[in-house]
């Protein structure tokens, strides 16, 4: 159920790339401006998709800074309003050394234009981004992508030209090193999309004597759909009870606001809590990273529809005179805090929530137990592994014979075509629920069980009817392409040419590839990827948490 996510296919892996940042830095400037769009590829917009100009925003949700800080990559999500077609970005943020200009700010001050509410010290750094904009959820491997293309662009002087501080460059070797470096972004942008369930895309990105090809693979409609981040990250943040309060509070529809310091932290747990909704969908405005630099965009939290939205730690503070809807629910990701939005919850959601929460306590230890049998569904336990267990234990939540067993039973058609038109027959079903909960007398009236009897007449995706029939195991199911691309068409593709061999680009990776601790990676450059590393500490008593029961009445899946 992610045709909110890619409605039909694309014939084009990445969409964009985008450079992000201040053409003309200044080193006694203000410490956050605006962000400019300092050079796209391709210069010309697609004719199905033109670059959304509000994109510098979320690549730089604080603003362009110029004070120090840790460099990191994290994601976005753009939603076409018309279309209702989502695609992410996937963005690298770094400090740029700015050059100096000693002689521009003696001049300033001896002309008496230094103001006082300027730092001593100079700036030395501005933020830029390297942003990849595509309708594909590749986000692990574009992130790989990004960070090879850091590492080629080495000297300040291809800097000042590739932002557009310099029209042009005077040393033939940057000239050079510029004219290679837009060929490999050029080439990077005519890599084909594979076919879901069909083709894999071989990238040699690299020299392929120095590294393996990249795999771009998609699922058919008999696995999950594609999700490259760690599902289990919200839960292992907030833990289960109050997971449970938040995802109960998306499943009914309420306004939800996440709020946290770390950007990647924000878009992995908005867009985990929307896909553990499988095989429901939530129809609702999806806004993963509201970036604070952007104005006006407090507008959006007044919405009087059901919103899942996050917000970085300095938006409240950058406008003072806002207040958040009473009936927002707002949960502080890095305190682990419920702030407000609860008390009108807890009557829906206890007669569920703690009744499930005690039921998953109580079975730790044999779940521990099992964890430790070769025969455990799922022994490895690595995220990939972990993310499916966790998709097949929400699937057998929601249809266990409390939620939404036996739905199609109540369910009746009035039309096929042109749209397919089902009537729910909710009193026959509420009937046939032993002893109701709160919870579920009212997610059955929500949009998205409404929704869930059209879509699964004709579903685009039959993996809750597999885990019915008791398929578990991620070489059956899984998402990635490590369980299927073996039995797909191979489809090579040299981004590495043998012109790059010849030119000013081998040597730079040589050396990158002779010492890989010291490319862009390195403790020096203090570049954070994401919160994947320490959400992969994930201990294996919290996996047994959402492991999944073997009693079919009370599953543990959540």
């Amino acid at each position: 159920m992610n045709d909110k996510i890619v409605k039909k296919p694309s014939p084009r892996l990445i969409d964009y790339v985008v450079f992000v940042g201040k053409r003309h830095p200044s080193r006694h400037g203000q410490p956050v401006s605006q962000p400019e769009l300092l050079r796209v590829y391709p210069p010309q917009n697609h004719d199905d998709f033109a670059l959304p100009s509000d994109v510098i925003f979320f690549c730089q949700p604080e603003g362009c800074y110029n004070t120090s800080s840790t460099s990191f990559c994290f994601t976005f999500m753009l939603t076409d309003k018309e279309s209702n077609t989502a695609r992410f970005g996937v963005c690298l943020n770094f400090l740029r050394p700015i050059g100096r200009r000693k002689s521009n700010y003696i001049a300033e001050v001896t002309r008496g234009c230094h103001h006082l509410d300027r730092p001593e010290r100079p700036y030395t750094h501005t933020l830029t981004s390297i942003c990849l904009v595509s309708r594909y959820q590749f986000c692990k491997k574009f992130q790989r992508c990004l960070q090879f293309l850091y590492t080629l662009i080495q000297k300040q002087t291809v800097w000042s030209v590739l932002t557009g501080a310099i029209e042009s460059a005077e040393i033939p070797a940057v000239r050079k090193s510029v004219e290679e470096i837009d060929t490999w972004i050029l080439r990077l942008l005519s890599i084909p999309a594979p076919v879901f369930g069909r083709t894999a895309i071989h990238v040699s990105y690299y020299p392929p004597d120095l590294a393996k090809p990249i795999i771009f693979a998609l699922p058919d409609k008999h696995r999950f759909s594609l999700v490259d981040y760690p599902l289990h990250l919200p839960l292992s943040l907030l833990g289960i009870e109050k997971f449970i309060k938040v995802f109960f509070s998306l499943l009914l529809e309420q306004k939800i606001v996440l709020e946290s310091s770390h950007h990647e932290r924000l878009t992995t747990c908005v867009m985990s809590f929307t896909a553990l909704c499988y095989p429901l969908q939530y129809l609702f405005t999806v806004i993963p990273l509201l970036p604070s630099s952007l104005k006006g965009a407090e507008q959006l939290l007044q919405a009087p529809s059901p919103y899942i939205i996050g917000i970085p730690r300095n938006f409240r503070d950058s406008r003072p005179s806002l207040q958040l809807p009473k009936d927002v629910l707002l949960v502080d990701l890095d305190t682990q805090e419920a702030l407000a939005g609860l008390r009108g919850l807890r009557d829906e959601t206890s007669g569920v929530g703690v009744s499930r929460k005690d039921k998953i306590t109580s079975k730790s230890h044999s779940l521990n137990l099992e964890l430790n049998s070769p025969d455990f569904l799922f022994p490895d336990l690595d995220e990939d592994s972990l993310n499916v267990a966790i998709r097949v234990a929400m699937v057998r939540f929601f249809k266990s014979p409390y939620l939404l067993g036996g739905f199609t039973d109540h369910t009746r058609t009035v039309r096929l075509y042109p749209r397919p038109v089902v009537a729910f027959q909710y009193e026959r079903f509420m009937k046939s629920r032993p002893d109701p909960a709160p919870f579920t007398i009212v997610l059955a009236r929500t949009q998205a069980v409404e929704y869930f009897a059209e879509w699964s007449l004709m579903p685009d995706n039959l993996v809750y009817q597999k885990i019915g029939d008791d398929v578990f195991r991620p070489s059956e199911i899984g998402d990635k392409d490590q369980w299927f691309s073996d039995d797909l068409m191979i489809v090579p593709f040299q981004l590495w040419t043998e012109r790059f061999d010849r030119g000013l680009l081998r040597p730079v990776v040589e050396l990158l590839s002779s010492t890989p601790h010291q490319g862009c990676w390195s403790a020096s450059k203090q570049l954070k990827v994401n919160d994947s590393s320490s959400a992969t500490t994930f201990s294996a008593s919290v996996s047994c948490e959402i492991g999944i029961s073997s009693d079919s009445e009370t599953p543990t899946g959540y």
